[in-house]
């Protein structure tokens, strides 16, 4: 909710709170939000190689959403699309 702002405002250190408790709790999706938060620096400092590793974590539950952001992220990072 807190990440996106769906019905309140966007807020990325409740957002985050909420995502790492989740992820710690091994939540597929908790764990790929807590990627994403890491990929695009929202509410973290911006860090590839934690996205990597929280997308690998939600991956290899077989998240879906996940398993996609992990390619694409390992595309760019090795095509150098984006600064590491």
């Amino acid at each position: 909710m807190y990440l996106f702002g769906q019905g309140v405002p966007k807020y990325y250190d409740e957002a985050l709170y909420w995502v790492k408790k989740s992820a710690g709790q091994g939540s597929a999706r908790g764990e790929n939000l807590l990627g994403y938060m890491y990929e695009h620096g929202l509410g973290v400092p911006q860090d590839y190689n934690k996205a990597l590793y929280w997308y690998k974590k939600s991956a290899e539950q077989g998240f879906k959403p996940a398993e996609n952001a992990l390619k694409s992220l390992e595309s760019k990072l090795k095509s150098d699309t984006i600064t590491k």
